[in-house]
């Protein structure tokens, strides 16, 4: 099994990208809060059991003000359990963009608008959540394992 820093590393031009993708996803200019997008990347990282990304993103979302805990419930089905309805409506999209992309349809698109966002916003929606379903398949797939905090393998959570 890998290491999350060192997945790349037989890569380095896909690092490159990878994170000039991950910063403006994550870091640009967005009508997406960080904790939005945070809680976006929880929520589909605990869709796909990839519990690499859930747990560090779970960190960073506690850090911008949310709470992991919610999100996890909501990802259970609990649709009451995040106390907004803009949260609600972002997060049931990238569920559903994450479970079955396919049934996407203009009103789910809709949705979002009346949850304020613009088109750029939408986009936004929609490209972090399709970032973490790729990263979440390149951890599953290459066997990375979350490290303890002294730098040694926890080993994969089981699922």
């Amino acid at each position: 099994m890998a290491r999350g820093s060192k997945v790349h590393s037989v890569s380095p031009e896909a690092m490159t990208a990878h994170l000039d993708l991950y910063r403006r996803l994550m870091f640009g200019r967005s009508e997406l809060s960080r904790r939005e997008r945070e809680a976006i990347a929880v929520a589909v990282s605990a869709t796909n059991a990839c519990h690499y990304w859930m747990h560090h993103h779970g960190e960073a979302l506690r850090r911008a003000g949310g709470d992991p805990d919610e999100v996890a419930a909501f990802v259970r089905g609990d649709s009451g359990a995040l106390p907004d309805a803009r949260s609600r409506r972002l997060l049931a999209f990238a569920l559903k963009l994450t479970r079955t992309p396919q049934a996407i349809e203009a009103g789910d698109l809709h949705a979002l608008r009346d949850a304020g966002l613009s088109d750029a916003g939408v986009h936004d929606v929609a490209a972090v959540t399709a970032y973490f379903n790729f990263v979440n398949r390149i951890a599953l797939g290459l066997g990375v394992e979350l490290e303890a905090a002294g730098g040694e393998d926890q080993g994969r959570r089981k699922r």
